[in-house]
């Protein structure tokens, strides 16, 4: 059994309780895959991470057990890798194909904002905490970028979608099912914080492209045979 996961969001100091209760959930022999912004190192840059207490926890609760991590847009692949480097369990990737019939993308690269951006910030989010960090956290909070305690707040009302559907998130689903018919496998993305799963009759009911959303809602995904949207 795989058990799927994506934007967690967690700041330096602080890893949300539901990554504990999703990682209780698996058993000896299941995968853990985590879909991409995990944690928030854009827009608060990698240093803030090098002693994180929220990513120290992360690595206590796996206990060893293997962790696919496909990096996204809040999460830069090269960032990622070298703060996991000492940790072999935790295999740090930009995407992950499981016997050739799952394929697990972040999805970012797939939106119009972001397919050109990820190239860029990781080096400006770079320069502006070495050089700036004052101004730069500042407008980090005032444009929500960092969220602000009574935004983490909202957090805890349970299972349900704080992001609907959308043409953004249209966006991100219809370049998918484009990836998942060309290459004739099942796609698995985050960052649209929107839950969802498509399925088409062909030979039989086959998954196209699913999204478990937020886990701070409450929300992820199980592959056994097929893949089903579930809740803590």
């Amino acid at each position: 059994m795989v058990i799927v996961s994506s934007d967690w969001h967690c700041q330096p100091k602080e890893l949300i309780p539901e990554v504990g209760k999703l990682i209780g959930k698996a058993e000896p022999g299941d995968i853990l895959v985590g879909v991409g912004d995990l944690f928030d190192f854009l827009p608060l840059g990698k240093d803030k991470f090098r002693n994180s207490k929220a990513i120290d926890d992360f690595i206590k609760l796996l206990a060893g057990r293997e962790f696919y991590y496909v990096a996204g847009n809040h999460d830069p692949y090269p960032w990622v890798k070298e703060r996991f480097s000492e940790h072999p369990n935790i295999k740090v990737m930009r995407n992950v194909n499981l016997e050739n019939r799952w394929y697990f993308r972040h999805g970012h690269g797939w939106s119009h904002d972001w397919w050109l951006l990820r190239h860029l910030a990781p080096s400006i989010v770079e320069f502006m905490t070495d050089h700036l960090p004052r101004p730069w956290y500042w407008f980090s909070k005032k444009v929500g970028w960092i969220p602000s305690e009574d935004k983490r707040a909202t957090y805890a009302g349970g299972p349900g979608e704080r992001q609907k559907y959308d043409d953004k998130v249209g966006i991100v689903w219809r370049n998918a099912i484009q990836h998942a018919q060309h290459n004739n496998i099942s796609v698995i993305v985050g960052h649209t914080h929107c839950s969802g799963i498509l399925k088409r009759a062909k030979n039989g009911v086959k998954t196209v492209i699913a999204d478990g959303g937020d886990l701070r809602d409450g929300t992820y995904l199980v592959i056994d045979d097929d893949i089903q949207l579930c809740t803590l």
